[in-house]
């Protein structure tokens, strides 16, 4: 599980005076090796683009991975939902903004907005949800028990799904083993987020992305992945919902519940 902070807290930092709430905007350009074979953005990539734009927020906000460190705190994405209406294609110019949204239980909701930067256009809008953890219990606290004032913005939220249980599913189909090496880690050596849904995106043949594409993709992280760890990715397909299927990563001889995912066609 990829770590980056993703929201403005209220302690005494030198900087405080100079925080914005207003939302981040970044610019990508969509570069080749971001596209798959009919030239639309991987989401995956979409994924990394999230990834980044949230990480750099956090810095302007002085709450980047030390600054938080330093107040005994780290962040853990556990949950994330993408849901797309176009695909923007190779050599076009994606505007992302992001911002962190509410408080929700225990989760810190961050929201995403992608559109066309030229035309304006709206792309599809993204939501992520992440827990606090305390560095030496390696357990996640509840942010109103931290003594930290959480701030936020008042923005247009961008969807109205939260961090929900994902039923576990029976019968589901193997689709291959994989081992956890160098280049899917990231630099607190887990596995990176874009990775997993790489992995994902592996379980279907290139017949079912050449006829259909994907709607919407909803992850929910439940454990780490580390190196040379054996996983199996598994696939199903919901009986009462065609256009649904119920994906998971399992670890240690397919035992070990690590990823969950819903993707819609």
């Amino acid at each position: 599980m990829e770590l980056v902070c993703i929201c403005s807290l209220n302690f005494e930092n030198e900087h405080k005076e100079n925080l914005d709430m207003e939302p981040f905007e970044e610019i990508r350009k969509v570069r080749g090796s971001d596209v798959d074979f009919r030239n639309q953005l991987k989401l995956n990539a979409l994924f990394n683009y999230m990834s980044d734009a949230a990480w750099v927020h956090a810095e302007k906000l002085y709450l980047g991975y030390t600054d938080l460190l330093k107040a005994g705190y780290f962040w853990v994405l556990a949950w994330a939902r993408v849901e797309m209406d176009d695909y923007p294609k190779f050599g076009d110019s994606v505007k992302i903004r992001t911002w962190p949204q509410m408080l929700h239980k225990r989760f810190v909701i961050r929201d995403f907005a992608f559109s066309d930067a030229n035309t304006g256009k709206v792309l599809g809008r993204g939501r992520t949800a992440w827990l606090l953890v305390d560095v030496q219990t390696k357990r996640s606290v509840d942010p109103n028990q931290t003594g930290l004032a959480f701030e936020f913005g008042e923005h247009q939220p961008v969807m109205e799904k939260f961090p929900t249980r994902i039923p576990v599913r029976e019968n589901i189909e193997y689709i291959f083993t994989k081992s956890i090496k160098y280049s899917d880690l990231d630099v607190n050596q887990h596995v990176n987020t874009a990775r997993y849904v790489e992995f994902l995106q592996d379980a279907y043949s290139l017949h079912d992305f050449k006829h259909h594409q994907p709607k919407s993709l909803e992850l929910s992280y439940l454990a780490e992945c580390l190196f040379d760890q054996d996983i199996s990715v598994n696939r199903l397909t919901i009986s009462t919902n065609p256009d649904l299927d119920y994906l998971e990563i399992r670890g240690n001889a397919h035992s070990k519940l690590i990823l969950q995912g819903l993707i819609t066609w």
